[in-house]
């Protein structure tokens, strides 16, 4: 996120820098404007996507590490079912 929000800041300051500077050749300067009104546009898109995106990496995240405890109970409740005795449990 804090990448995010330095690309559009540096983005904000070369717009307003570019608009001092001189370029006679029109297609550069086009370029050059279309390059950084795109880069500005995609810092913004990227913050506002963001809190989504972390939302669901950690809801997957979750998921994932309760399926694995779902499993590693049924590993032990398996073990326990096949060895009985509590004392065995450690015996090689």
């Amino acid at each position: 996120m804090v990448i995010t929000l330095a690309a559009v800041v540096v983005s904000a300051v070369l717009i307003l820098a570019m608009r001092t500077v001189t370029i006679e050749n029109e297609a550069v300067r086009r370029l050059l404007w279309l390059a950084l009104v795109g880069f500005f546009a995609f810092g913004l898109v990227a913050l506002a996507l963001t809190p989504a995106i972390v939302s669901s990496r950690t809801s997957r995240i979750e998921r994932i590490a309760a399926e694995r405890v779902k499993a590693l109970k049924t590993a032990v409740q398996q073990s326990m079912a096949e060895n009985g005795d509590p004392r065995s449990y450690c015996n090689g």
